[in-house]
Parts: C-alpha cells; structure tokens; sequence
C-alpha cells in the first residue's frame, strides 16, 4: 500500500506522462502569473512536462519552472 506521498508522487508522474502523450514541446500555451490585472500570459512549453516531488511543472520560453496546474493550453484553429 501506498504512503499518501507517494500516492501524490505517482499522480504527478502520470499527470506530467499524459501531459507529454497529448502535446509537444513548442506547444502554444497560457499561464497564469499571479496578476489580476494581466494574469494570464501567452507562451510556448520549451521542455516536457515532469514530476518533482508530488508537482508536475513544464518549462516555458517566457517564465521558467511553472506548474502545469497553473497552465491552460491553446488550441488556435487556422
């Protein structure tokens, strides 16, 4: 049986593999800063996503180290 960090540990590893088999690095994503004012910010994923710890993050051309909790992905259709 599993501690509950591990569970959470587990969950971020599986979060952060079906983040990458649904999108590619370079994908057209938003993330939120933490201004209210200008909040969420356009950008591009430079890495796949992955665990550290009981955290999935992806790293982004524009902000660094950011959890894919506070990301939301952009689907344009041209």
């Amino acid at each position: 049986m599993l501690t509950a960090i591990e569970r959470k540990t587990k969950d971020a590893q599986l979060e952060s593999s079906v983040f990458n088999s649904i999108h590619q690095v370079g994908t057209t994503v938003e993330y939120w800063n933490g201004n209210r004012q200008n909040g969420w910010i356009d950008t591009v994923t430079r890495s796949s996503a992955f665990a550290v710890g009981e955290t999935s993050y992806i790293l982004l051309a524009d902000a660094g180290r950011i959890p894919l909790s506070r990301i939301k992905v952009i689907y344009r259709h041209d």
